[in-house]
């Protein structure tokens, strides 16, 4: 069916059209004006009134979130379902935003608006289990609120659902998740607290406690050791007493560096600590004596690290003073090249260069010009059929004075004598025939003529010493007015030409090509004062090398660097040329001579440098060994070393100038607030629970090189060559305890001292006695022409000049002993009087002393132990005993000498001359925790729902639990712990030669707190 013929639910148009002007007709009347019809709008206000109470509710929540999460911070999250919603990550974190979701569903709970007859209400789910826990946790973000940590805490809660009813039902409902910026430094406080932590943490190559307490010590011990060195009566360099003072010192600027503000309380507990300390007992442990020789040692030494440990008033800095660097010459090494470049009879020795010096090279030189050359005639047959049985050419020569060519020179050479000859040379070719029986001889002549000139060759520039030339070198003067190299052209045509047949011969060997122009040296006649002149001139050369100095830092007896000794051996080659002063010309062969010597003189200190060099790097690698069976590590001692002057604290980050969190709103709190070594309870900390006590630092300080004959010393010692006996000290420890226990006895009496003191003197006594002897066998070959008993007779007369077993030793160990001895050979032996013979004379007794006594040892290690000991004691006692004024002149008489008996430290090539340091290692550890620590901010508490203003994070040792889903049983969802910290360091200190060394002699090389073997308060839950 076609549409326009379908009539089924037609409607006709002009029903439409009616419809159609009716409602016309009722819009214009609406347009038109009349009354308006009513619209409730109240579910729309109650929304967005409940809205923003719930935000204003919320931000009070939020605060009190804060609070209540910052009085018991999570830090370890509990093994308990409600614990496990907390990420082991960032517990706090997770808590806080655990803590706002609980405190903003209660706070929602008490919100309720009404408009027109409509209740807006807002809620969030509660929590029932741990699964809705962590799901509540996640409806909470939390960051900080701007660019600073201490701008406040920016939070965000999704879901907040916000319901509108009217009598009962809901008539709408909807989710918000409203932002909210909540000034409140819950986070910052915990963030600022952590990274306080983690800086007690750090060791000393790291900003942070290590450094700081690096710093601290190396100044406290430098200043200690050099004090001891110069004779201070200190026998224990870093006590544990020093570890508490730095310690608490570097937490002090620990808790600036992290808050802004330090603990008033510690500050002033650390300045009573200082005080009660004091100047004296800070760098001696002593009793006060103003005015002393001791405090004047102690003060100076101090002075040069004053800025590290700061006194009350004083300044507050942890970077110290460079330690002084020390000035190392060659010394004894001049001495020992000498002696062995004197008395070498090789030909590198003192003689031999003299001799080279007057014994240029020569060489025969010749000159030939033909002047007839013969043609060889062909040789003729005497007719037909003969036959040629035999050829021959026959020669004879002849040779005549006559004019000739002169002899050239190679260059660098001149002729020194030369003559001419006429050389001929008759030739017949002779042949002998045969045909049948019949023989027949022919003859044929010619000759060759030749003008040769022969002569002497001298070069005397390159036979020794640096190449100049030589004044007038043929003629008598110059230096000396010696006779130079005159003669010796006489001397070298004698060898060179008359011994082997004269200028005839040398003209025919020309000429028939047999010259020997090999070069030989030919010695000229020396001075006789030659010797003694240029003696005289090496030895002032050997005093200006013997003072020839480099600064070295002290540390470089341990940094990985170059040795001293290679140091010195660079600056002589670069200074060679001003100490050879080589003119430009010599003024004859003695001047060339002399800087002949000079030279190889030179080269032989600085082989001698470069071997000591070689012998440090050795003695580098025992102090590696050593300090590894220590538990050091050598490399790290090094980089600590290096690293001690680089500021604690790098440079600040930018913060907000005010705010929640900020640095100058802070307030910090540890109890106790002086970490001391000591044992507590809470009766002196209320933080301490009833019944227990604490130790709220530890330390541990291990000195490696307690005293120099122990295993450690030995280590190294075993690492060189030619190590003597490691059961026995050496002569000097055992002359210094012997000398300690005769003025201890001269103040105290005691049976045990006098026995033991008895028994070292005669082991002492057995030592020099094997020391005189070995000096006697030295003497035998240092040139002297002494027969045995002019020997033994010196040396023991020497020896006798010190009239105690004591003095003797230690004469013998620092060397005096051998002026002794030299005085007596000089006495008794006219001919060593002179200058030359004085001078060798004192240089080889000297360094024959040196070999003696590196070959003998010294006492037994436990009888100078033992003697020492017991006289140390003595001395404590007589201190102890005796009143202030009486304990003063005892110190003054014998105490500091008996402290120092027995030299502390490591000598670093212990040789006079050659020992240029002493130094000792304390491995250094400290571990410590505050019952309580707690970092107040202030907030701005007006419409922040925080009515008493202000935040305080606290730590301690507790259980953080509480009702999560409101059951009335508590859950608990972890711990909060102490701040608590463990770091460690090395002290090295290296002081000048000499005793008493440094180092600590109480007898205690490590040393623990009482608390040291309580293990460390857990970090975790």
């Amino acid at each position: 069916m076609r549409l326009a013929d379908d009539r089924r639910g037609r409607v006709p148009f002009a029903l439409v059209g009616v419809v159609l002007l009716v409602g016309s007709a009722g819009l214009s009347a609406t347009l038109a004006g009349g009354p308006a019809p009513e619209v409730d709008r109240s579910v729309g206000i109650a929304v967005e009134r409940t809205t923003a109470a719930s935000s204003t509710a919320l931000r009070g929540a939020v605060a009190r979130a804060g609070r209540a999460a910052a009085r018991d911070p999570v830090v370890a999250p509990a093994e308990t379902p409600a614990g496990r919603v907390l990420n082991d990550s960032a517990p706090y974190r997770d808590y806080l935003r655990v803590r706002i979701y609980l405190a903003a569903r209660a706070a929602l709970d008490d919100v309720a608006v009404r408009a027109n007859g409509v209740r807006g209400t807002a809620s969030l789910p509660a929590v029932g289990n741990a699964s809705a826990l962590g799901d509540a946790k996640r409806r909470v973000e939390i960051a900080a609120a701007g660019d600073s940590e201490s701008a406040g805490l920016r939070v965000r809660i999704r879901n907040v659902t916000v319901v509108a009813s009217r009598d009962g039902r809901a008539v709408e409902r909807a989710a918000v998740s409203p932002t909210l910026v909540v000034a409140t430094p819950a986070l910052a406080l915990h963030e600022r607290v952590e990274r306080f932590e983690s800086r007690l943490e750090r060791g000393p190559l790291a900003p942070g406690l290590g450094r700081r307490l690096t710093a601290r010590l190396y100044a406290v011990a430098w200043a200690r050791g050099y004090a001891q060195r110069g004779g201070a009566p200190i026998e224990n360099v870093v006590a544990n007493r020093h570890l508490e003072l730095a310690a608490n010192g570097a937490l002090v600027r620990e808790q600036r560096a992290a808050f802004g503000r330090s603990d008033p309380a510690a500050r002033g507990a650390l300045a009573m600590a200082t005080a009660r300390t004091g100047l004296t007992d800070l760098l001696a442990g002593a009793h006060n004596q103003r005015g002393s020789r001791a405090t004047e040692l102690l003060t100076a030494g101090f002075d040069r690290y004053r800025s590290a440990t700061p006194l009350p008033g004083g300044p507050a800095t942890d970077a110290p003073e460079r330690p002084p660097s020390r000035t190392v010459a060659v010394n004894r090494t001049a001495d020992r090249a000498f002696a062995s470049f004197v008395g070498d009879e090789t030909d590198e020795g003192f003689d031999a260069t003299l001799r080279s010096a007057y014994a240029p090279n020569v060489r025969v030189v010749t000159a030939t010009r033909t002047v007839r050359d013969g043609r060889r005639p062909s040789l003729d047959s005497p007719g037909g059929n003969w036959t040629l049985r035999e050829r021959r050419v026959e020669t004879t020569t002849r040779v005549e004075r006559a004019d000739g060519p002169r002899p050239a020179s190679p260059g660098g050479w001149h002729l020194l004598a030369h003559e001419t000859r006429r050389v001929v040379r008759a030739h017949a070719l002779v042949g002998e025939w045969t045909r049948g029986n019949d023989s027949r001889t022919t003859v044929q002549r010619w000759a060759d003529v030749s003008a040769v000139g022969v002569g002497l060759a001298g070069n005397h520039r390159g036979s020794v010493g640096p190449d100049r030339p030589i004044r007038h070198v043929h003629e008598r003067g110059g230096a000396l007015d010696g006779p130079k190299l005159r003669g010796v052209a006489e001397t070298a045509t004698e060898r060179l030409i008359r011994d082997r047949g004269g200028f005839d011969a040398a003209a025919r060997r020309a000429v028939e090509g047999g010259i020997d122009a090999r070069s030989a040296s030919v010695a000229g006649r020396r001075p006789s004062e030659l010797r003694p002149w240029i003696y005289r001139d090496l030895a002032g050369l050997r005093e200006r090398v013997r003072n020839v100095s480099v600064a070295v830092a002290r540390t470089a007896t341990v940094a990985d660097g170059r040795p001293p000794a290679a140091a010195l051996a660079g600056e002589l080659r670069s200074r060679r040329a001003a100490l050879l002063d080589v003119p430009e010309r010599y003024d004859g062969v003695a001047d060339r001579a002399r800087v002949a010597a000079r030279a190889a003189y030179l080269d032989r200190t600085v082989a001698r440098l470069d071997a000591r060099a070689n012998r440090t790097r050795e003695t580098r690698a025992g102090l590696d060994g050593a300090l590894a069976d220590a538990g050091v590590d050598l490399d790290r001692a090094r980089r600590i070393l290096a690293d001690r002057g680089r500021p604690a604290t790098p440079p600040a980050e930018p913060m907000a100038a005010a705010g929640p969190g900020a640095p100058a709103n802070l307030t910090v709190a540890g109890a106790p607030p002086y970490l001391t070594l000591a044992e507590l309870d809470r009766e002196q900390v209320a933080a301490i629970p009833e019944g227990e006590t604490r130790h709220p630092l530890a330390a541990r300080n291990l000195n490696v090189f307690s005293v120099p004959y122990g295993d450690a010393a030995d280590a190294v010692a075993s690492a060189l060559d030619g190590a003597t006996d490691r059961s026995a000290t050496d002569l000097r420890t055992a002359g210094l305890a012997l000398r300690a226990a005769n003025r201890t006895l001269d103040a105290v009496g005691n049976e045990t001292l006098d026995a033991r003191r008895d028994r070292l003197r005669a082991e002492v006594s057995r030592s020099l006695r094997a020391l005189r002897a070995r000096l006697v066998a030295e003497l035998a070959t240092a040139g002297l022409e002494l027969t045995a008993a002019e020997r033994r007779r010196a040396v023991r007369a020497g020896f006798d000049r010190w009239d105690t077993t004591a003095g003797r030793a230690l004469a013998a160990a620092n060397g005096s002993a051998a002026d002794g001895v030299v005085a007596e050979l000089l006495a008794a032996t006219p001919s060593l009087r002179g200058t030359e013979r004085r001078d060798w004379t004192s240089v080889t007794v000297e360094l024959a002393l040196e070999d003696a006594r590196s070959a003998v040892d010294g006492p037994s290690r436990s009888t100078v132990n033992r003697t020492r000991s017991v006289a140390r004691d003595l001395a404590r006692d007589a201190l102890a005993d005796a009143g202030e004024r009486a304990a003063d002149r005892a110190r003054e008489r014998w105490f500091g000498a008996v402290l120092s008996s027995v030299p502390a430290g490591l000598p670093v090539a212990p040789v006079p001359g050659y020992w240029y340091a002493t130094l000792n290692v304390w491995d250094v550890s400290v571990r410590g925790a505050y019952e309580r620590f707690a970092v107040r901010a202030p907030t701005a508490a007006a419409g922040a729902g925080d009515p008493d203003g202000a935040v305080t994070y606290t730590r301690r040792n507790q259980t953080v639990e509480f009702d999560v889903d409101a059951d009335g049983a508590v859950e608990r969802l972890g711990r909060t712990t102490r701040v608590s910290f463990e770091t460690e360091t090395v002290v090295v200190v290296v002081v000048p030669p000499g005793a008493p060394g440094v180092g600590d002699t109480d007898g205690n090389a490590d040393e623990r707190s009482p608390g040291w073997s309580i293990p460390r308060p857990a970090r975790g839950g």
